[in-house]
């Protein structure tokens, strides 16, 4: 697997506050377009997870990339974003460092997540 692709355009980068006005977007490394996630106060990504739960990542081969059904959740509280595995099979990084099960982390904009070994960058943009 390379996780070495350089990051996509758009959003800022390195910020570690999102502002009211701003989405999050995430860029999934071989895909072209962005997807705008919605922005709630807890959304959990995952494979066959329905709109009320959260973001489907099946379309993006999430079940042969070793995603969970509930693998991880972005919280937003505030002006902080955060991500937390959801006790995954195969694991839940941020920036390459494996993330405890049901301890939030902090995320900046421009910052890599992966899932088992669907790997994207994650930006707070604004519309």
């Amino acid at each position: 697997m390379s996780t070495t692709q350089s990051r996509p355009p758009g959003g800022s980068w390195g910020n570690e506050s999102i502002e009211p006005h701003e989405y999050l977007i995430l860029y999934i490394v071989n895909h072209t377009n962005a997807i705008v996630l919605p922005r709630v106060a807890r959304l959990v990504l995952g494979r066959t997870v329905t709109a009320e739960q959260g973001f489907d990542l099946t379309p993006y081969k999430a079940e042969q990339k070793g995603v969970s059904r509930a693998h991880a959740a972005i919280e937003i509280s505030g002006t902080q974003v955060t991500l937390t595995d959801l006790s995954s099979t195969n694991g839940t990084y941020l920036n390459n460092n494996q993330l405890k099960p049901h301890q939030p982390q902090l995320i900046r904009s421009g910052d890599q997540i992966r899932l088992g070994e669907l790997v994207g960058y994650i930006y707070f943009s604004s519309p």
